[in-house]
């Protein structure tokens, strides 16, 4: 005692200061001599404590004496001059019903100032609940790696509180070339990359207050998915933490393939798509191109039979001596056959106009006259499905390309023809409305059909894009619309809803008030005297028929010579004398009209006497020339006062030409 009281008390006191552990300084025995509260309460330490709290050789698990140490007695090591660290030692008591408890040892040999050894310090901590929580831990890791060796591409870690590996078992350790021996009881800030770790840290933490969480990482060439997730013992409490990694390469890879496959089906039906898109419109461009062959060769012969029709009505009508029954029969005879060459014609040059896509130039167009013909072309559509309802107002003409606007309402109309059903025309109407505002013109073409979504009205004009079966439509018609209203400075917007139809809006600007546009040339030249002689006119004309019909419905008035070649034609205009006017086809074999007026062109007098006159089917040097030339142009079929006036008036240009040259 006189040893101990030797010490410092300052000292002293810190060595029995366990901060809440136990702790107590033995003599040379191991008998108890100084101890604090925490150690009087744990081991019910007082003045009659003998060496039988740490006598070795009487020490048992099962209990002699109150309360027993295992036979390794820490203290008796320390006594020998052992250092002894946290050496974890069982106390059982002998109390029916008291549980054992678990202590963490730590003891060294005590000595005096002078180095005189009197004893040992003893520090004891409880650890009696971290022993439950590390063989709940011992129980969870056995079956979590069998989990790991198990579950495919999986690798399992599980941690404690102070984030240090407890096990570690899966795949990712043979590819690590490592083993699970090697990781576990380090922490897990020694086995992952800093930088990794430091965005990870929080998510590990986190588990161990009771928070889930995941990431992605990629390392090596490999893709892995982690969970992060509590490990709940018994009661619920956490034990630790549970990092759950999936090696996902495979399904990344697969997945990246499935989508690779996706997008080549994708691309190879968009593929056949545009190339049945393609062949629909070379199908369309052939159609198109066949329409104006076929009206140019109608025209020849409507024109030939409008033109006799005429004439044999004036003839019959100076003649005095026909029955009144006869010239009743044969004028409604012929008044109908003569109506229905009419309509003809109209549906023929309605035709030429709207298939004609390849001309660009613009001139005044009447809207009301566009619509009216775009009506008859469709009308054998439109009737079936719809009644046609217009509400024109007085409309300016626009500076456009006829056959272009024609083709932006023809498929309009077309497009609200396809949205209603067909047998219930008493039920549904398209209405065309007009109306001008200061500087505009706008055309509204409505239909009382299903309506659009609003995903489908948003879509309207992309190219390509159509809700129609496949065959029916192109998906280009309404597209090619948006493009033709654009160039003309207009614009085109529609508004539908499902159930309450479809309105397609156009606004184009206009250039000037409502003026119809006359079918005869006009001329700007101040009016002179008519020749008193009568007209000399040449047919030019690779149609035998419709030149015969000319001859016959013109000889009343002019006198008429006829030509079927353009090199006969240049012949004769060279030899002389010179017609008043030349009626010249524009397409002929061997020499076509424009050709023809090259080789006169150098002499205006003759080329002043110009009229082409065609079907309609231009070739493009035939379709340039006529743009650039100064020459009246006329279409087939005509009728006879129009004709007449187009000679009469370019036979007086021509001599005014000549009096102004004289004079």
């Amino acid at each position: 005692m006189d040893r101990l009281l030797a010490i410092e008390p300052t000292l002293l006191r810190l060595l029995l200061d366990g901060g809440g552990d136990a702790a107590v300084i033995t003599d040379l025995r191991g008998v108890p001599v100084r101890w604090n509260d925490a150690a009087a309460r744990a081991f019910d330490l007082d003045e009659t404590a003998d060496a039988r709290w740490l006598m070795s050789d009487r020490a048992s698990l099962d209990g002699a004496g109150r309360r027993t140490l295992p036979s390794e007695d820490p203290v008796q090591r320390a006594l020998r001059g052992e250092v002894v660290h946290d050496v974890d030692v069982c106390v059982v008591s002998r109390l029916p019903g008291e549980p054992a408890t678990w202590w963490s040892v730590s003891a060294r040999r005590a000595t005096t100032a002078s180095g005189e050894a009197f004893g040992a310090f003893v520090a004891l901590r409880d650890v009696t609940a971290r022993r439950a929580v590390d063989a709940q831990l011992r129980a969870s890791e056995q079956l979590y790696r069998m989990l790991a060796r198990h579950i495919p591409n999986t690798t399992i870690v599980v941690y404690d509180h102070n984030l240090r590996i407890r096990l570690m078992d899966g795949p990712a350790l043979a590819r690590a070339g490592r083993t699970a021996e090697e990781f576990e009881g380090l922490t897990l800030q020694q086995v992952i990359a800093s930088s990794r770790y430091e965005a990870l840290a929080g998510q590990y933490r986190d588990a161990l207050d009771g928070r889930e969480s995941s990431y992605a990482m990629e390392t090596d060439g490999r893709s892995y998915r982690a969970s992060v997730v509590p490990l709940p013992g018994p009661s619920g409490e956490v034990m630790g933490g549970l990092i759950v990694i999936h090696d996902v390469t495979d399904i990344v890879v697969a997945e990246a393939e499935r989508l690779r496959a996706v997008e080549e089906r994708r691309v190879e039906a968009e593929r056949r798509a545009m190339e049945a898109r393609l062949t629909q419109a070379d199908r369309i461009m052939a159609v198109g191109t066949l329409a104006v062959g076929i009206a140019h060769e109608i025209n020849n012969p409507l024109a030939s039979n409008l033109m006799n029709l005429e004439a044999a009505m004036e003839r019959m009508a100076q003649d005095a001596e026909l029955a009144p029954s006869s010239r009743e029969y044969l004028e409604d005879a012929m008044h109908e056959a003569f109506a229905s060459a009419r309509r003809i014609q109209t549906i023929v040059k309605d035709m030429q106009v709207l298939a004609r896509g390849g001309t660009t130039a613009r001139r005044r167009v009447d809207l009301h006259s566009v619509l009216d013909r775009v009506l008859n072309i469709s009308a054998p559509h439109v009737r079936p499905r719809a009644r046609v309802a217009c509400e024109f107002g007085p409309v300016a003409l626009v500076d456009a390309n006829e056959s272009q606007l024609g083709q932006v309402f023809l498929n309009l109309i077309l497009n609200a023809v396809q949205a209603l059903p067909e047998g219930e025309a008493a039920h549904h109407t398209i209405t065309l409305r007009t109306r001008p505002t200061s500087d505009t013109v706008v055309v509204e073409v409505h239909d009382t059909g299903e309506g659009m979504t609003e995903e489908v009205r948003r879509r309207v004009f992309e190219p390509f894009f159509t809700t129609k079966p496949v065959g029916v439509g192109t998906g280009l018609g309404l597209a090619i619309s948006h493009s033709i209203v654009t160039n003309h400075g207009g614009d085109i917007e529609v508004e539908s809803a499902p159930g309450e139809g479809t309105t397609f809006r156009v606004t184009l600007p206009i250039v000037g008030r409502r003026a119809r546009e006359s079918a005869r040339p006009q001329s700007t030249t101040p009016p002179v005297d008519r020749p008193r002689h009568r007209l000399r006119v040449l047919v030019i004309d690779d149609d035998n028929a419709l030149a015969r019909a000319l001859q016959l419905s013109l000889r009343e008035a002019y006198e008429v010579e006829v030509l079927h070649s353009g090199r006969d034609a240049l012949a004769r205009l060279r030899r002389g004398p010179t017609p008043d006017v030349v009626l010249c086809d524009l397409m002929m074999p061997e020499l076509s009209g424009t050709q023809l007026y090259e080789h006169i062109a150098d002499a205006p007098e003759l080329a002043r006497r110009f009229v082409f006159i065609t079907g309609g089917a231009f070739d493009s040097e035939a379709s340039d020339a006529v743009r650039v030339t100064p020459v009246p142009l006329v279409h087939k079929p005509f009728d006879l006062q129009t004709l007449r006036a187009v000679i009469d008036d370019c036979a007086a240009q021509a001599t005014t030409h000549t009096l102004d040259a004289a004079g």
